[in-house]
């Protein structure tokens, strides 16, 4: 018979004696889904994520800008070339 395995977040107590001594912890168990109360996100990755978006806006934007002033500039060139 198979001792029921705990709910996900919380660690069986190790049984006593020497049975106590020898069973393995989870290694994958930082790595596995959290249910219930601690399945949420953190400030921290929402800040995080925040802060990203927007430097990769202000990022994008700055690139848009520049390549329409080397398009406006370099078609100036290109109509005073023609006229």
């Amino acid at each position: 018979m198979t001792t029921p395995t705990p709910p996900s977040g919380t660690t069986a107590p190790r049984p006593a004696g020497p049975r106590g001594l020898f069973r393995s912890r989870d290694p994958l168990r930082r790595y596995r889904e959290i249910h219930g109360r601690r399945a949420r996100i953190r400030w921290w990755h929402r800040l995080r994520a925040i802060v990203v978006l927007a430097a990769l806006v202000a990022l994008l934007g700055v690139l848009l800008a520049g390549l329409v002033g080397v398009l406006f500039f370099v078609m100036t060139f290109i109509l005073e070339a023609v006229s």
